[in-house]
């Protein structure tokens, strides 16, 4: 009943909005409280609510008990917020006026909260994390329901682990959106005409054939704007990207939640960030313009304006097949996985096919020499080279050593006795300090090893956690080149350990990557699926093979004595070429 002459209070006066829908940047008013939460909610929010497993149990009040003295929510209903009952501060229609009330605390202060109770044991705290079924499981859905299932961790054991793989994922995606961004603000700086050269000449000439250079300055002004304008569209979407990627990071090391908590919200921050991935555009052939002209004298059209439209810098380094070895020898398909040339000649060249269990040895006359080995081979490396007779190292990762043989007129067994060692890959001899450095695998890890000839292990000079990592080359200065596929990205180190470059790869279409190369001036050639990419020193990206050219580039190898780049190609049908570029 209302009572005449009583004064409005704050509460009817500041309406409670809904608390989820607030989160999506919509405006609801509020038609109940649900004390579990510690949130108001709307109409609909309030209606099915209670609907999900999730929230069975869940206690909801509705507005007119919210309104009324004795059921008014206060912050004990949820033991999410811990805010003593006399300080919660609730803001009224004058910003600048507080007043103590009890209450859940406002939008602004509201912290995400993550239900960390079971939905069919509600008295049982989730623990687990079932890979098999992708669902965080309690302990007795563990036991019965999920006790055969191969993958099944406890969540604290993961938790490190699966925080460093997402936060990874955030910043392969975080990089690529900076990359697309540096590439549109490039393409607008670097025209090789400018856009004010070209209008000043056009200005001069104006004079002559006056409804000329109308028609053509109205051309040019539609073409460049309609060119900048895109252009700023794409910046602003990739400034939105890595700001939103931005706070994705940051609430996964929010300190104030649980891990429990930081690992539901990283499940979902993860698929977000895939989303994002997906809608991300391609790195290379982001339209760039170029704007020339050629004064000419009498002006009978328009046509000397040239606008060009390019898709991005792609390919700008071509390559000149010089040959194309066909290296079948009455296979049906090879997969090379490494070559090896010595180091001060461009012949022989030797190469690794694995499925046949074989070295195909390539002389300077592209003559063929097969020879037949009797385990699976991975990695080769030449040792020494005194024309015509060297010696070289194989690794047999699945045999867990390393054999040596001496090659010439035939090929046979070193006197070198053969290392024991755990599934070796890659492997390069380092002449200056006369030991191998070789990849060695096991199960998800990989550590960059020293060995002496003799078999001792001289150190480790990386590990690399959680990484896929099986091929290794060496720069003229010696530094170690590896590319990562879980990491997606190459780097250099040296003999110390120390990452001297890291280059984070763009392109997902860049599926391995596998074997990498570097020439004489530091730029990496990189392996993708069925594709070929170069990056410079400084950092920048170019195709030189795409799938359209047909090929499948596995293995690679730099002569920087010819200026010659060796491709093995993998394991797909017809695919029997061996291919040798001029840089």
């Amino acid at each position: 009943m209302e009572v005449p002459g009583r004064k409005e209070s704050s509460d009817d006066k500041v309406k409670r909005k809904c608390q989820p829908c607030q989160d999506e940047n919509v405006l609801r008013e509020a038609y109940g409280y649900c004390k579990t939460c510690g949130e108001y909610l709307c109409d609909a929010c309030y209606k099915y609510h209670r609907r999900p497993k999730p929230f069975k149990d869940h206690v909801l009040v509705d507005y007119k008990t919210i309104m009324s003295k004795d059921g008014a929510p206060t912050p004990q209903d949820s033991d999410k917020h811990k805010v003593s009952d006399d300080q919660v501060l609730q803001q009224g229609e004058n910003n600048d006026k507080c007043k103590t009330k009890k209450s859940p605390p406002p939008v602004p202060m509201r912290r995400r909260i993550f239900n960390t109770k079971c939905s069919v044991h509600p008295s049982e705290d989730l623990k687990y994390q079932c890979k098999s079924h992708e669902i965080i499981v309690c302990s007795e859905c563990a036991l019965k329901e999920h006790r055969q299932c191969d993958e099944l961790y406890n969540i604290k054991d993961i938790y490190d682990s699966e925080s460093k793989r997402i936060v990874s994922k955030i910043k392969y995606v975080e990089d690529k959106a900076a990359y697309i961004l540096k590439q549109e603000t490039n393409a607008n700086e670097g025209d090789d005409v400018s856009y004010e050269e070209v209008l000043s000449q056009i200005r001069l000439d104006r004079e002559h054939v006056n409804k000329y250079f109308d028609e053509t300055e109205k051309r040019l002004n539609n073409e460049v704007y309609s060119f900048r304008e895109g252009s700023k569209i794409r910046q602003t979407e990739m400034l939105d990207i890595c700001q939103k990627l931005k706070k994705k990071k940051d609430l996964i090391s929010d300190t104030n939640l649980s891990k429990i908590e930081r690992y539901i919200s990283m499940t979902e921050v993860e698929c977000e960030v895939d989303n994002i991935n997906r809608d991300l555009k391609g790195v290379f052939g982001l339209p760039r313009l170029r704007v020339s002209y050629k004064s000419q004298y009498p002006l009978l059209d328009s046509g000397n304006l040239v606008v060009e439209k390019h898709q991005g810098e792609i390919g700008r380094r071509e390559l000149k097949l010089l040959k194309r070895l066909n290296i079948a020898g009455g296979k049906q398909s090879c997969c090379i996985t490494d070559i090896a040339t010595p180091s001060n000649e461009t012949f022989p060249v030797i190469l690794v096919d694995v499925p046949n269990q074989r070295l195909i040895i390539i002389s300077d006359e592209y003559s063929l020499i097969y020879h037949q080995l009797e385990w699976i081979p991975w990695g080769i490396t030449f040792i020494s080279y005194d024309m015509p007779n060297g010696e070289i190292a194989i690794t047999c990762p699945f045999d867990d050593r390393i054999s040596f043989l001496t090659i010439g007129e035939n090929i046979s067994v070193s006197k070198r006795s053969s290392i024991t060692l755990k599934c070796p890959t890659g492997i390069r001899y380092h002449k200056s300090e006369n030991v191998m450095i070789v990849i060695v695998r096991e199960n998800r890890n990989a550590s960059i090893q020293c060995w002496s000839l003799n078999g001792d292990l001289v150190r480790t000079i990386v590990i690399v956690t959680g990484n896929y990592i099986e091929n290794i080359n060496l720069t003229n200065d010696d530094q170690i080149i590896f590319a990562s596929r879980s990491k997606h990205c190459i780097q250099s180190c040296d003999m110390s350990g120390n990452i001297l470059r890291y280059f984070p790869y763009m392109d997902d279409s860049m599926q391995g990557p596998f074997g990498t190369a570097a020439d004489q001036n530091q730029s990496v050639y990189v392996c993708g699926l069925r594709c070929l990419r170069v990056v410079s020193r400084e950092g920048k990206w170019d195709e030189l093979l795409t799938r359209d050219d047909g090929y499948a580039p596995q293995s690679l190898l730099v002569s920087n004595r010819s200026d010659r780049l060796y491709v093995g190609q993998a394991l797909e049908k017809g695919r029997t070429d061996f291919l040798i570029f001029e840089l």
